[in-house]
């Protein structure tokens, strides 16, 4: 196997992690968002918040974005795009940036050393600083990200779920390690989406980039991700599949596989990219296709994140059991 080549991405995990400089030149819109920071453990943390221009009169959803290893909040919001969505539909966007450029997502190989330091605390605070100085709906709170920061998404929904709403992952299963601690105080909705070929990021568990020279850190399964959530919001039956067009030949289809609403109406939901690699669909990759695999052009993930959030019931109270 040709792997040689691999050595450079193993560090910085390509697009599906953050999207960085070359994401940003290739945005559509000019990044908007303006800068602020806050204390946490006496660590000085940055973060950028986009606000829609007009007022709505009421408090408004809002959504956390996370970049992935190697990544920084600026490349994270021309990568995801999530500006334009949210002026159309009213909410507020944090893009957090992770010390190091990395988050605690629970594979233990965080770089500096940043295992240990409370990256939900962060979030936390975020939270509490924005909703201190502009209306915030806490009821919908939601969480995303590309592979690391993805992955780190599940950290925030165990340990969280009094504050997340929702979260949607992108190539970002559960860290194998965190997988046995992973517990839902409370349901929690979740959007999947994944692709079958990625060479990163194995479908069925395993270690983070197989075919590499370095080892980055292991990984669940999808079954096994979803698992805990399902059980928590006590969904059982088969999923729904609806088959997405395949309107661009791009060597991908993909398809939703929808389950059954859970307790207090909460969701689970796949989205599966046949022959889709690493990285959000509908956005312009970072890395040769060779590198990280084809990227589907028949949606536009980020619109289909905020749809899903949209569509999610707000943070349940408490844990219905």
């Amino acid at each position: 196997m040709f792997t040689a080549p691999l050595l450079p991405l193993l560090l910085l995990p390509a697009p599906a992690l953050s999207g960085e400089a070359d994401q940003a030149s290739a945005s559509l819109t000019p990044p908007t968002a303006t800068e602020w920071r806050v204390e946490v453990q006496g660590l000085d943390r940055r973060y950028l918040l986009f606000e829609p221009g007009a007022d709505p009169g009421e408090a408004r959803p809002l959504v956390l974005v996370f970049h992935g290893e190697g990544g920084e909040p600026r490349g994270s919001e021309a990568y995801f795009g999530m500006d334009e969505i949210a002026e159309e539909c009213g909410f507020l966007v944090a893009y957090l940036e992770g010390l190091e450029k990395s988050w605690d997502d629970g594979r233990g190989i965080a770089p500096g050393g940043t295992r240990g330091t409370d990256d939900v605390a962060f979030v936390r605070a975020v939270v509490d600083q924005i909703a201190s100085r502009r209306p915030v709906d806490r009821s919908r709170v939601f969480a995303t990200g590309m592979s690391t920061g993805g992955m780190f998404c599940h950290r925030l929904a165990a340990e969280a779920s009094d504050l997340i709403a929702a979260i949607a992952p992108v190539c970002g299963p559960i860290a194998r390690p965190y997988v046995e601690e992973f517990r839902l105080e409370r349901p929690v909705s979740m959007l999947v989406i994944i692709g079958d070929a990625d060479p990163i990021i194995p479908l069925e568990g395993g270690f983070v980039y197989p075919g590499g020279l370095q080892r980055r850190g292991a990984v669940s399964s999808l079954d096994d991700t979803l698992a805990p959530y399902l059980a928590s919001a006590a969904i059982e039956g088969r999923p729904e599949i609806r088959a997405i067009a395949d309107t661009v030949p791009d060597g991908t289809t993909a398809e939703r596989r929808i389950y059954p609403a859970g307790v207090g109406g909460t969701r689970v939901v796949v989205t599966m990219v046949e022959g889709g690699g690493h990285g959000l669909p509908g956005r312009v990759r970072s890395y040769p296709e060779w590198a990280v695999g084809k990227t589907t052009k028949d949606f536009d993930g980020s619109r289909a994140i905020w749809e899903f959030f949209a569509s999610c019931p707000p943070r349940l109270p408490s844990h219905p059991g």
